[in-house]
C-alpha cells in the first residue's frame, strides 16, 4: 500500500476548524463525526480505514477517479485526501487550473520532474494538490 501512495497524485483538503472559504469537501463539512460521515456516504461504499480514517474506494471528481480518505481528529472531520491511482501531470495541471480559477493563485507552488504541488491557504483551511 505504501508504494501505491508514494506513486499517486494527491489532492489534500484540510481544516483545523471551520472556514468560510472552504467548509469541507463534497457533502462533508469540517467537524462532522465519523458516524455522520459514514451515514452521509453509505451509498458510496464508505468503509473504515487505518488510523482513524474512513475510505471511499472509488469516487469521481472533475472527470477522474480517486480513492477518498477522510481523516478525523478527536472524532471530528479535519482532512480529506483524494488519491489518484496514477500520477498524471496533465491531471495535476488541470486541477491546479481549476482551483486557481475558483480560489486565486496558490500561496506556494512547485513543479519539477519529480514532484509538483500547489498550496492554497485560507484563514482556517489549507488545500494542497500534489503529484
Amino acid at each position: 500500500m505504501k508504494k501505491l501512495l508514494m506513486s499517486t497524485g494527491i489532492i489534500l483538503i484540510s481544516a483545523a476548524v471551520y472556514a468560510a472559504a472552504v467548509n469541507g469537501w463534497d457533502k462533508a463539512t469540517w467537524g462532522m463525526s465519523q458516524v455522520k460521515v459514514t451515514a452521509l456516504y453509505q451509498a458510496d461504499g464508505i468503509q473504515e480505514g487505518k488510523d482513524n480514517t474512513l475510505v471511499i474506494p472509488s469516487v469521481e471528481f472533475e472527470g477522474s477517479r480517486y480513492v477518498a480518505t477522510f481523516y478525523f481528529t478527536a472524532d471530528k472531520l479535519s482532512k480529506v485526501a483524494l488519491f489518484m491511482d496514477n500520477s498524471n501531470k496533465s491531471i495535476f495541471y488541470s486541477m491546479v487550473d481549476l482551483f486557481t480559477k475558483k480560489y486565486g493563485a496558490p500561496k506556494k507552488k512547485s513543479d519539477n520532474e519529480y514532484i509538483g504541488y500547489a498550496i492554497w491557504s485560507f484563514p482556517k483551511t489549507k488545500t494542497t494538490i500534489s503529484c
